[in-house]
């Protein structure tokens, strides 16, 4: 019992003694900040940058609110402009420190953190938590990052242990932020620390209250604190100033752990956590791109420019360029009614920044977001489209591509305006070209009359002649589609017999259904796998996607979708972490019309895309 009375004697000098060493003056708040976390120039020259920022009380920054200038190779871009917020997720580690005396508040503590890991505070599968415990020398796993609140709600099936010895919590909270980007699930992602402890240290010799800060700061971790109750320090006025000192230098939030953890963390410290699961997207467009290896970018704000982040960007030397010169006095048209689309003539430029020319395999143009018409890549200067989704007022339009060595092409948004009107009127520029009509009428009558002399030539000989030798005369089958196709890696024959059936000519084949072949995957699915629907979603997550490979781990939440266009699905990349492959070919921004046989590859899942064929006679 004196040995007891003596070592909490001992442990309540020690905590009072630390900390005031520690306190000389109240710690500054940080200052504002802004990080960038991805940039790319793929749809160069629009170059898109995410990023998030922390003003100085540490909320998080609204770029739309706060505006920021751009600096892409020295140069300041006169045009920055915010597109969107992407859900990048978040990171959150609590800290927990179990001296003997809080026995009475571990239900309150477990209370508190389920409270967190659930919506709308932890978004599953967006949001990662973690739980570590303070010990004698470094913090302690005890739940690794896990997107799932049921795994949380597992792991407190048994109560926190508590720590009978002294305990390091400066040590422990120091080692923990030094080891932070080896825990980050996802590069850019923000991560808080929050501590539930009774602010007491006992042993740590490397930490102090300086410099857990600082090393917080450099890696922008906030401190949230929470002042857990310990029957054995009755007014512990050192404890709770101390992770108040904490919280207030890394821009983090300060509170005590009551009765009623929910109401009271719930509106203000977990709602600050979740504010940064959602970057910004912001955009800019290079007024006459450079190739580079790399190129820096500064994103700094515009009211204090020495708030900045800095990166770099590459533009590859071979990089090109698809282009609508539209100038801006042919960019407004008037509609009387845009329900049954508007028929338009886009001029369209292709151009490569090192002056090669090389083959345009595919291109497509873009209307609001969505893929409007594959155009004939050989001849895409000025293309008539019927574009269905135009709407009042701004719409943007862009072009997309794929040259012959598989780089991905793209340009420049334009905003077309269009106003609603009595009568159509559309700047000349975008006018259909009527001889073009010409052009089609005479190429049918042509058409037609070829076909007139064929089957005359076919007619049988006039009595008297010797055999009918026009009747052996074939006419070749003709290609009118504009979509570019894949090269066949072998010579194309006659199909044969499909499903056990011969294809005489008298019978056509008409395709009856559409099925993925599970050819290697983790996930126990049933192969094959119909398609009936006129969009289809694929990925590991049963919140996001239709067809569920749950333990496939190379599978990313919602990885790729298929929708149908005409007799066949057309495949595309929904920003998944590993990729899309076609016949180990990279499935571009715009996707790829799968045909039959097709091999898909998601992450290390293999399926084969089929045909179910009908034979109709």
């Amino acid at each position: 019992m004196k040995r007891h009375s003596l070592f909490l004697l001992i442990c309540l000098l020690a905590a009072v003694a630390f900390p005031i060493e520690a306190q000389e003056g109240e710690p500054e708040p940080p200052s504002e900040t802004i990080y960038i976390t991805q940039i790319d120039a793929s749809r160069m020259p629009l170059i898109q940058v995410q990023a998030y920022g922390r003003n100085a009380t540490g909320e998080s920054l609204d770029f739309s609110s706060q505006p920021v200038v751009i600096q892409h190779g020295g140069q300041t871009i006169g045009s920055v402009e915010v597109a969107g917020r992407q859900p990048e997720g978040t990171l959150t580690i609590f800290l927990v420190d179990t001296p003997a005396g809080i026995e009475g508040q571990l239900e309150a503590i477990k209370t508190a953190m389920l409270s967190f890991a659930a919506e709308p505070y932890m978004r599953e599968q967006v949001d990662y938590i973690a739980v570590y415990q303070v010990t004698g020398r470094s913090a302690q796993i005890l739940l690794e990052p896990t997107q799932f609140y049921n795994t949380v709600l597992n792991f407190f099936v048994d109560p926190l242990p508590i720590q009978n010895g002294p305990t390091a919590l400066f040590d422990s909270l120091g080692n923990l932020i030094n080891e932070v980007d080896a825990l980050r699930p996802v590069a850019g992602m923000p991560v808080s620390i929050v501590v539930l402890s009774d602010g007491t240290d006992v042993v740590s010799t490397q930490f102090d209250e300086g410099r857990l800060i600082s090393a917080a700061e450099v890696q922008d971790i906030p401190l949230h604190t929470i002042l857990v109750g310990n029957e054995n320090l009755p007014a512990n006025e050192i404890g709770g100033r101390f992770l108040s000192n904490l919280a207030t230098g890394t821009g983090g939030l300060s509170g005590t752990l009551t009765d009623n953890p929910v109401q009271d963390l719930g509106d203000t410290l977990w709602a600050r956590i979740a504010s940064f699961r959602d970057q910004t997207i912001l955009h800019y467009t290079l007024p006459e791109p450079q190739p580079g290896a790399s190129i820096p970018v500064s994103l700094m704000l515009a009211d204090n420019q020495e708030v900045k982040a800095e990166t770099a960007v590459t533009i590859a030397e071979t990089a090109g360029l698809l282009t609508l010169p539209i100038p801006a006095d042919s960019r407004t048209l008037t509609v009387p009614d845009v329900t049954d689309g508007v028929r338009l003539s886009f001029p369209a430029e292709v151009r490569w920044l090192d002056g090669q020319e090389r083959e345009l395999m595919a291109a497509q143009l873009w209307v609001n977001g969505s893929p409007v018409v594959d155009l004939d890549p050989g001849s895409i200067a000025a293309t008539e489209v019927l574009v269905p989704n135009l709407a009042v007022g701004s719409n943007e339009v862009w072009l997309n591509g794929v040259d012959e060595i598989g780089q991905q092409l793209s340009g420049p948004v334009v905003n077309l305006t269009v106003v609603q009107g009595d009568r159509l009127e559309i700047p000349e520029l975008l006018t259909p070209t009527s001889s073009w009509r010409w052009v089609w009428i005479l190429g049918c009558f042509s058409f037609l009359a070829l076909v007139g002399v064929l089957v005359w030539w076919r007619r049988p000989l006039q009595a008297g002649s010797s055999g009918r030798f026009w009747e052996n005369i074939r006419l070749p089958a003709l290609d009118f589609s504009t979509r570019p196709r894949r090269r066949p890696t072998a010579p194309v024959s006659d199909p044969g017999p499909v499903d056990g059936l011969s294809i005489h000519d008298s019978q056509q084949l008409t395709p009856a259904g559409h099925a993925l072949d599970v050819l290697d995957a983790s996930t126990l699915l049933v192969s094959p796998i119909g398609l009936n629907r006129a969009h289809i979603r694929l990925g590991r997550s049963p919140n996001q996607a239709d067809i569920v490979f749950d333990q496939d781990m190379t599978m990313s939440r919602l990885h790729a979708s298929m929708s149908k266009e005409g007799q066949s699905y057309r495949l595309f990349d929904e920003g998944s972490t590993s990729g899309s492959f076609v016949n180990d070919q990279s499935v571009p921004q715009y996707g790829t019309l799968l045909m039959d046989g097709d091999e898909i590859q998601l992450g290390a899942v293999r399926l084969r895309y089929r045909v179910v064929w009908d034979i109709t006679p």
